[in-house]
C-alpha cells in the first residue's frame, strides 16, 4: 500500500492541494473515523489553510493520488478497508479496495466508489480524461469481483487499469427539509418532486451545526427508487438531550452517490436554557465577553479555534448556578475569524459561536 504517501499539487488558482493519510484528531486535523483516514488540505498560495477534511470509515483509508478536475473540484484515488462512514460498497473488509472520491472545490464529497475483489487493490495514479471521465492505474491481487484475468500467483498481483465514465448527475430530488419542535419531540418533514435511483434518507442531528451524526434512516417510498410524483416523508426525534438541535438529511442513491439537504434548527422554547447564549463585542480587539448560563455549579472549558480547526486558546472556569459573564483575553490572537465552543464537565458541547478578531 501507500501508507505514509504525501501528495501536493498546485491548483489552477495558484494555491495547493495536499492529499495524505492521517490518524490524528488534533492540531490541524479536525476528525478521525478509523485507524487512518484520507486527509485533504487546501492551501492558499502563501501556505495558509483554506479548508481541510477527513474522509473514511471504521477501517483504514489512504490517498494514493489526487488531481484537480475540469469543474474546479478534485478526484482522489485511494484505498479503503471500510464499509461504513463515507465508504459504501467495499468488496472485502479484510483487504483494501480502490476507493475513488470526487469532491468539490470546498472539500464536500460529491460521490465515492469502491472497485476491487476479495483481495487487495491499491491506487497509484488517477487522471481525468478528455471525455471528463477518469482513468485509474494501480495494483490488484484479486481474481473476482470487478477484476478478471489475473496473471499473478503466489501472492504476486497484476497492474490494474480501470476507466470510469464522466460524472453522472448528482442526486436531484428537489429536497427541502422543514421541522417543528413540540416539547420533547422534534418533528421533521420533507418531500421530493422527483427521485432517481434513490435508496433513502439518512437523518442526521447536531448540537453545534457543524458536527452531525446519524440518528435514523428512512427508506424511499419510490418503487425501485424512481418517481416523478410528489412524495412526502416524516421523522420524529425523541432522543435528543439539548434544547437546541440542528438537523439535515443525507439522501443516498443506490449506487452510493449522495447529497445533503438544507439544515433546520429546532429549539425547545419551554426548556430552561442552559449554555452559551452570546459573545460580545464582535468584532473584538482585546477582551471577549462570554455570556453563559448554568442550572447548577459547573466547570466549563472554553475552546477557541481558527477557521481550519486549529486550537488557539482554551480556558477552564467554574460557574455558579444562573447566568455568568466570563472574560477571555484574545488580544494576542492574530486578526481573523475564530470559533468559540464550550465543553461542559460531562463532555457535552454547546453551540459554536463565530467572532472576528480585529
Amino acid at each position: 500500500g501507500a501508507l505514509g504517501t504525501e501528495l501536493i499539487k498546485q491548483t489552477s488558482e495558484g494555491g495547493y492541494i495536499v492529499a495524505t493519510v492521517s490518524g490524528s484528531k488534533d492540531g490541524d486535523v479536525s476528525d478521525n473515523y478509523g485507524c487512518s483516514d484520507a486527509w485533504l488540505c487546501k492551501l492558499s498560495n502563501t501556505g495558509s489553510i483554506q479548508w481541510q477534511k477527513n474522509y473514511g470509515g471504521s477501517g483504514c483509508e489512504e490517498a494514493g493520488d489526487i488531481k484537480e478536475t475540469s469543474d474546479g473540484g478534485f478526484i482522489v484515488g485511494g484505498s479503503s478497508s471500510s464499509n461504513a462512514g463515507d465508504v459504501i460498497g467495499n468488496h472485502d473488509l479484510c483487504n483494501y479496495d480502490y476507493w475513488i472520491i470526487k469532491v468539490d472545490n470546498s472539500g464536500a464529497m460529491q460521490w465515492q466508489k469502491c472497485l476491487g475483489g476479495s483481495n487487495s487493490e491499491y491506487v497509484n495514479c488517477i487522471e481525468q480524461t478528455a471525455d471528463k471521465g477518469y482513468i485509474i492505474a494501480g495494483y490488484t491481487s484479486s481474481y473476482d469481483g470487478d477484476i478478471s484475468g489475473l496473471h499473478g500467483n503466489g501472492g504476486f498481483g497484476d497492474y490494474w487499469i480501470v476507466k470510469l465514465g464522466p460524472d453522472a448527475l448528482l442526486p436531484d430530488t428537489e429536497l427541502t427539509l422543514t421541522g417543528e419542535a413540540r416539547g420533547k419531540q422534534n418533528f421533521l418533514h420533507w418531500s421530493t418532486v422527483t427521485e432517481q435511483n434513490n435508496k433513502g434518507f439518512e437523518v442526521q442531528r447536531s448540537t453545534d451545526g457543524y458536527n452531525f451524526s446519524k440518528i435514523g434512516f428512512v427508506n424511499t417510498k419510490a418503487i425501485n427508487g424512481n418517481s416523478n410524483l410528489k412524495l412526502n416523508y416524516d421523522f420524529t426525534d425523541m432522543g435528543f438531550a439539548s434544547s437546541i438541535n440542528y438537523y439535515r438529511l443525507k439522501q443516498i442513491d443506490q449506487d452510493g452517490k449522495f447529497s445533503y439537504s438544507n439544515i433546520v434548527v429546532l429549539r425547545d422554547e419551554n426548556a430552561i436554557t442552559a449554555g452559551l447564549s452570546t459573545i460580545y463585542p464582535n468584532p473584538v480587539k482585546n477582551t471577549l465577553n462570554v455570556k453563559v448560563a448554568s442550572l447548577n455549579n459547573n466547570e466549563i472549558t472554553m475552546l477557541i479555534t481558527d477557521i481550519s480547526g486549529k486550537m488557539m486558546r482554551n480556558k477552564t472556569t467554574q460557574l455558579g448556578s444562573g447566568e455568568s459573564i466570563v472574560q477571555v483575553d484574545v488580544s494576542s490572537l492574530p486578526s481573523g475569524t475564530y470559533f468559540l465552543k464550550i465543553v461542559w464537565s460531562n463532555g457535552y458541547e454547546n453551540t459554536v459561536k463565530k467572532f472576528i478578531k480585529e
